[in-house]
């Protein structure tokens, strides 16, 4: 069995799942086509990009030569995943030939624009052409994150070819630190972000409700980690509402220093709104044995937590909720290690990168020979129904 992963790019979260398909079946039967250069922005995020030295992956956009391989496996292999809109038509030459195709993204009507997209000619071709091509049954829909397989609905049914996706990054724990960012004292307790600091993350939403929980827990600690175009704007709201002491701003850090931030802090918060399609921090924060508490319209927090079971869930925006969601934890230190505890067992037990691999094959496995279809009634490659998603 040949398997071709195509994606814009690739940096850290993507290796993991790379990794765990090829354990299973050979270097030599996987590609990894990635279409662009790295994007700048990750690069100043401190990302790797040297994975792309690995035999396994095609610089697709590098020259004539890799492009001509990408295209070969493309239309060879066995199995082939792909994100980017603009292979539809190379899709379509595949399933003409029985190949079996997986599209994945994450939700296609992200808010506030949602369906106004639809205004747009070019998106609405696209969508006509997604819906053609989900006529074939060869065709199927790898949905990342809350809301995108919903949202998929919306275009074309599939019939019962919609699987439950996401990223799934490394669950191996960063607990070896050298020089740490966050302090891990006995009396303190740290709260932390990190990531990106955009509109669209609604960091002020967590400054706010801070602001509110050091007035009744002063023992607490806030430290924001990232670079972004609302980063001056969230220091100067920090400023007038925090005491000084209470809180750190620290640009952005390679991912390795990150996940160590997170193995010494005890709550992380994501509190993106609805444009958030996963936020794979969820991840590497439970992998890290935080508690988490993330928006319910972010995708990864809607898809990876169940509210007050594994981690806890607020509205975005809402600052006097996120901060009586945080004194929950603060004021409970037994409850708080609950979440810890059934976090890492989420990532490490449902969502994690070799599990996710394991289930993909055998269902690609089952539907290649013709076989009963593995049944998972939740996590990676659960079949996304009107019976089971009502």
């Amino acid at each position: 069995m040949k398997i071709l992963y195509t994606s814009v790019n690739i940096y850290h979260h993507m290796i993991p799942l790379s990794k765990a398909i090829i354990s299973s079946i050979g270097a030599e039967n996987f590609k990894y086509a990635v279409l662009l250069p790295p994007q700048d922005f990750r690069i100043k995020m401190g990302f790797n990009f040297n994975y792309e030295d690995e035999p396994w992956i095609i610089s697709a956009y590098k020259c004539k030569k890799s492009y001509g391989i990408f295209v070969k496996w493309f239309y060879e292999a066995d199995i082939v995943l792909f994100s980017d809109r603009n292979l539809f038509k190379m899709a379509k030459e595949r399933i003409k030939n029985n190949k079996l195709t997986f599209y994945f993204s994450e939700r296609w009507w992200k808010p506030p624009i949602g369906k106004g997209r639809l205004l747009h000619p070019g998106f609405i071709y696209l969508a006509i052409t997604l819906r053609r091509l989900a006529k074939n049954v060869n065709f199927h829909y790898l949905a990342q994150g809350g809301n995108a397989a919903e949202d998929m609905r919306f275009i074309a049914k599939f019939e019962n070819r919609i699987w439950n996706w996401g990223y799934f990054t490394d669950v191996t724990e960063h607990s070896i630190i050298t020089k740490p960012i966050i302090k891990k004292e006995n009396l303190r307790l740290n709260i932390l972000y990190c990531g990106r600091l955009l509109k669209l993350k609604r960091i002020d939403t967590l400054v706010k409700a801070f602001s509110l929980t050091i007035k009744k827990y002063p023992q607490c600690h806030l430290t924001i980690i990232g670079d972004g175009t609302e980063k001056k704007k969230l220091q100067e709201l920090a400023c007038r509402l925090l005491p000084g002491e209470s809180y750190d701003f620290v640009s952005s850090q390679p991912p390795h220093i990150i996940r160590e931030a997170m193995n010494c802090s005890d709550i992380f918060v994501l509190p993106s709104n609805g444009y958030e399609g996963w936020g794979a921090v969820i991840n590497e924060a439970m992998a890290e044995g935080c508690a988490v508490i993330a928006s319910i319209e972010s995708g990864g927090g809607k898809s990876l937590i169940s509210d007050m079971e594994n981690g806890i869930l607020f509205n975005s925006g809402n600052y006097h909720q996120l901060s009586d969601k945080i004194n929950i934890l603060v004021n409970d230190s037994e409850l708080m290690n609950e979440y810890k505890i059934r976090g890492k067992q989420t990532v490490n037990h449902l969502w994690s990168p070799d599990i996710a691999a394991n289930r993909f094959l055998k269902v690609c496995n089952a539907i290649i020979k013709k076989t009963v279809i593995p049944d998972y009634k939740f996590g990676p490659m659960n079949c996304y129904s009107e019976a089971n998603h009502t």
